[in-house]
Parts: C-alpha cells; sequence; structure tokens
C-alpha cells in the first residue's frame, strides 16, 4: 500500500469538516476502531503539528 493511502487512511478529518466527521479518519468512519493502533496514533499527532502554510 503506498505511503499517501496509509497516511489518508489513519489521519483524522479537520476542525472545519462536516460535524460528524470531525477528529475521526476514514477508518474509524468506516466501523474500525483504530484508536490503539501505534500507526494511527502518529498520525494524529503528526495532523496536530502541521503548519497551516503546508496546506496551501
Amino acid at each position: 500500500m503506498p505511503a499517501f493511502e496509509k497516511v489518508y487512511r489513519f489521519t483524522p478529518f479537520s476542525n472545519d469538516a462536516q460535524k460528524r466527521i470531525r477528529g475521526r479518519c476514514p477508518l474509524e468512519l468506516a466501523g474500525y476502531e483504530v484508536q490503539k493502533l501505534p500507526l494511527a496514533q502518529l498520525f494524529r499527532d503528526l495532523a496536530l503539528q502541521w503548519p497551516a502554510s503546508a496546506f496551501q
């Protein structure tokens, strides 16, 4: 699986996303419990540290 797919599936949606998906990643929306997986925790922590300029 390419790196992009892993990052996308474990990275939670931001606070400006729809209310029902905020703070949840695509795998959680699909019904998986990923909160205890080390890889999921890594991407959650990284998502909070990205500067806003990275998305422009």
